[in-house]
């Protein structure tokens, strides 16, 4: 299984029936739901930020012990700020952001990367943004410094539940409706026919 989703095939030309549908080699079928879902969710991308996420937090940690006891996201954000990496010019709270916007850039750049340039994949697009969207509610599912002042277990776990209901539902025929109701033009009308 790629990483790109596959969605059904379009009509062999646009004056070729809607039904009409274009047969696929047996590797080429539309994903199913469960297939979306795993495309959809950035893992490598994700095991990267965890990784980075967990050495921050330490250092915060261990650095401050403001940071255990900080109560109120206004408590955290100073505690979290006041940690300073790189002999003091950075903050643990500075780093925690750029990482978060790293792997919201990498989950993109990723799949540009897995794509095959001899295949038309014309639904990168949409997968792109609900990737890039799935990084975000992992990173606040694994507590990311960067979120730490605005976290909340329950919600999290709500988030990162709703988000793999919904994003297998999510299917590149989406797209198709999407781009066709933003091109959508007034119909002409006909003249009437006076024969």
């Amino acid at each position: 299984m790629g990483r790109i989703i596959i969605g059904e095939s379009k009509p062999a030309s646009p004056d070729a029936q809607a039904t009409e549908v274009e047969k696929k080699p047996a590797s080429q079928k539309a994903d199913t739901y469960l297939e979306r879902v795993a495309k959809y969710i950035p893992a490598e991308v994700v095991a990267f930020f965890v990784f980075v996420n967990s050495l921050l937090g330490e250092i915060a940690k261990s650095e401050n012990a403001n940071v255990a006891n900080a109560k109120t996201s206004t408590e955290i954000s100073k505690a979290l700020e006041a940690v300073t990496m790189a002999n003091g010019s950075l903050s643990v709270m500075t780093v925690a952001k750029l990482m978060l916007l790293l792997g919201a850039a990498m989950s993109v750049v990723y799949l540009f990367t897995q794509r095959d340039p001899a295949k038309d994949d014309e639904y990168l697009g949409l997968h792109a943004v609900v990737s890039a969207v799935g990084f975000f509610v992992w990173a606040y599912a694994v507590d990311a410094v960067a979120f730490r002042p605005i976290h909340d277990g329950v919600l999290a776990s709500i988030l990162l539940a709703s988000y793999s209901l919904v994003s297998g539902a999510i299917t590149p025929a989406a797209q198709d409706t999407i781009i066709n109701m933003m091109m959508r033009k007034k119909p002409v009308e006909e003249a009437p026919n006076t024969e």
